[in-house]
Formats: C-alpha cells, sequence, structure tokens
C-alpha cells in the first residue's frame, strides 16, 4: 500500500474528525493542521491531483474537501507560500465557507 502524501498526523486527526458530529470551527482547525504537510506535499513535487484526491478520501464532508481542495490549488499557485500563511489560508477560507 502506498504511503500517505499527507502523513499519518494528519490522516488520523481527519478520521477523527470525519467520524464525529463536529461543528465546522474543529473542521477547520484540522484542515489548518494540514497546512504543514500540504506545504512539503506542494515543495516535494507531489502533484496537485494526488493530494486532492488524498484530501477527498480523507475529509468529513463533500463540502469540507471542497474548500480544502481549493486551498491546496491556491497554495499550489503560490510557491513562496509557507506553513504560516498556508495555515492561516485554510483557516479563513474554511470558516468563510462552513461557517462558524
Amino acid at each position: 500500500m502506498k504511503a500517505s502524501v499527507l502523513g499519518l498526523g494528519v490522516l488520523a486527526l481527519s478520521v477523527f474528525v470525519g467520524g464525529t458530529a463536529v461543528a465546522s470551527e474543529q473542521i477547520c482547525t484540522a484542515q489548518r493542521a494540514a497546512a504543514a504537510d500540504l506545504v512539503e506535499a506542494r515543495d516535494n513535487a507531489t502533484s496537485v491531483d494526488e493530494v486532492i484526491a488524498e484530501v477527498r478520501a480523507a475529509a468529513s464532508t463533500d463540502a469540507s474537501a471542497e474548500v480544502l481542495s481549493e486551498s491546496v490549488h491556491v497554495l499550489y499557485n503560490d510557491p513562496s507560500m509557507d506553513a504560516a500563511a498556508a495555515a492561516e489560508l485554510i483557516y479563513d477560507r474554511c470558516i468563510g465557507a462552513l461557517g462558524n
């Protein structure tokens, strides 16, 4: 079996979030936690399609998958974005899309 692009910690968090009825705040916090792994995937030339596929497979809802996928595209289009900026972008976009 192929190793996860985003790492075990992020997947464990995604599984936890996906397995419970959680508020958007918790979903967005989980997405923000993936920022460093997403930046690393980008910097290691992991294809955006591979990352998006993993995001969709691990997401707790279609809406959360969609908003994180959109954030991944923004991240991949800005190679200068670091993990802190990516975390802020991901969280803000998620809260904007899913609400509080």
